[in-house]
């Protein structure tokens, strides 16, 4: 997932649709993502999240349980790395599991 700091998910690939059932026109934010991802940890992940913007290279930000769109839950390993800027200024991070 390519998402930017004021919460725009820019891209998510065919897999992470594959194996979340959630389409990018499903989850145009991070805010969507982990709400659906996440349900009542939501506010604790958009923290995790929110401090990638700031970092810089790769971080490991551990594993987490989500959940998919048909009620799957899953632990993934979430490694991101902060790409640095897009053209308007805003910080672009590459997050994957």
């Amino acid at each position: 997932m390519l998402h930017a700091e004021d919460g725009k998910v820019i891209k998510i690939n065919e897999v992470w649709t594959d194996i979340t059932g959630y389409s990018q026109e499903e989850i145009p934010t991070i805010s969507d993502w982990t709400e659906k991802a996440y349900g009542e940890e939501k506010t604790e992940m958009e923290k995790v999240i929110e401090s990638l913007y700031e970092k810089k290279g790769r971080t490991s930000e551990g594993e987490f349980e989500i959940r998919t769109k048909d009620g799957e839950k899953r632990i993934w390993n979430f490694m991101s790395t902060n790409l640095g800027e897009l053209p308007d200024g805003r910080s672009l991070v590459l997050s994957t599991a």
